[in-house]
C-alpha cells in the first residue's frame, strides 16, 4: 500500500479529567468558541474550528482510544511511525 507522507497535523486534542472545566476555561477566558458535542455513545466532549482552518477538541482519555490504536498499530497503519520516518528522511 503507498502511504503518503505526513506533511503537517491540522487537529489538536486536548485530554483532560474534566474537559468541561479545560474547555470553560479556554472559552470563557481565551475566546476559543468551543461547542459541547456528542456523537452516537461518545462522551460529550468540545471542539471547534479556528479561524486558521484547524480544529481543537477538548475531551477525556478513554481506554477503548488505545484498543483502536492498537488495531491501527496492529494493521500497519502507525501515522506517529510514519511521521517520524519522513522526518527522518528530509
Amino acid at each position: 500500500m503507498l502511504r503518503e507522507p505526513i506533511e503537517f497535523l491540522s487537529a489538536v486534542l486536548v485530554v483532560s479529567p474534566n474537559p468541561a472545566r479545560l474547555a470553560a476555561f479556554y472559552r470563557d477566558v481565551i475566546g476559543i468558541a468551543l461547542r459541547e458535542e456528542q456523537h452516537g455513545g461518545s462522551r460529550a466532549h468540545w471542539g471547534c474550528n479556528l479561524p486558521d482552518g484547524n480544529f481543537v477538541e477538548f475531551t477525556q482519555l478513554r481506554d477503548e482510544w488505545f484498543t483502536g490504536i492498537d488495531a491501527r498499530r496492529t494493521a500497519g497503519d502507525d501515522v506517529v511511525a510514519r511521521w517520524r520516518v519522513s522526518r527522518a528522511a528530509r
